[in-house]
């Protein structure tokens, strides 16, 4: 006896959609390798100055091409100034004198005193952190996503 063919595509979907699930998730799961392109020069508003002859230690933030927040940029601040605009999938290299620094992450168009997300209520849309950067050394740091989709420096 013959099934009628719509039974057989709702006995199709009954296991397909489950597996698409899954495999979404699995998908989401694991970090994302992608080579992140230069942040253009257009984009880098400031740099702290430095003498010539002392070693200049190497700032290097990537953001990851990512689906949660790819059409936000995401503003670093270097000791609340703003320093890089960065996108979804690019990455930074600046190199400053050894120190301590701030380090702060915004959305585009906020500042610590008023922050006001574009999109749903985040319970800190501003992240600071304190860094020690010495002379001569690469200082790399990665831009993540927790949970709540706020945005946090995680060193590497």
């Amino acid at each position: 006896m013959k099934r009628p063919l719509n039974v057989c595509f709702l006995q199709f979907l009954a296991a397909a959609i489950p597996l698409a699930l899954i495999q979404a998730y699995r998908a989401d799961a694991r970090p994302m390798e992608v080579l992140s392109r230069p942040v253009p020069a257009e984009r880098i508003h400031w740099m702290p100055e430095r003498l010539s002859s002392e070693p200049a230690a190497m700032l290097h933030v990537v953001r990851q091409s990512h689906w949660k927040g790819w059409a936000q940029p995401i503003t670093l601040l270097i000791d609340g100034k703003p320093a890089a605009s960065i996108k979804d999938g690019e990455n930074v290299m600046l190199h400053v004198p050894p120190g301590k620094y701030v380090l702060g992450l915004r959305y585009s168009g906020q500042d610590p005193l008023s922050p006001k997300p574009a999109a749903e209520p985040r319970s800190a849309a501003y992240y600071e952190t304190v860094q020690q950067l010495s002379g001569g050394k690469s200082h790399d740091f990665r831009i993540v996503s927790d949970a709540r989709w706020n945005w946090q420096l995680d060193q590497k």
